[in-house]
């Protein structure tokens, strides 16, 4: 049993060498890279949101009952909020409003769409 955990022991560092080996150059921006990879729904999101507005905003009025202004307002809002969040909290700037901000379009979305209810 010994052998064969030293065996993978073995393989695993090989694999760690490797690894090290051909990530080292990109080794600075990984923790740049892990954060627009956290962030990036919201960004798809906020696109998805600005290529189909009229069919959001008419979701918005006429399954959900808000009035049009009210639609307009609260899917321009969410855009900009996780545009703005999402790029701040990329670049590591003003994080716990970023993280707030993005909170917040979540829970609003949450109410706005009818997915609490």
């Amino acid at each position: 049993m010994s052998r064969s955990n030293s065996q993978f022991s073995d393989m695993g560092s090989q694999v760690e060498d490797a690894f090290m080996k051909y990530a080292s150059p990109i080794k600075p921006y990984i923790p740049t890279i892990s954060r627009f990879l956290l962030v990036v729904t919201f960004f798809e999101d906020a696109l998805r949101i600005i290529m189909q507005w009229s069919e959001q905003n008419n979701y918005m009025k006429y399954s959900r009952g808000f009035p049009s202004f009210t639609s307009q307002i609260f899917l321009g809002l969410n855009v900009i909020v996780m545009l703005v969040c999402s790029t701040l909290a990329v670049q590591r700037r003003y994080t716990e409003y970023a993280v707030g901000g993005l909170a917040t379009v979540v829970v609003s979305q949450a109410l706005g769409y009818g997915m609490i209810f």
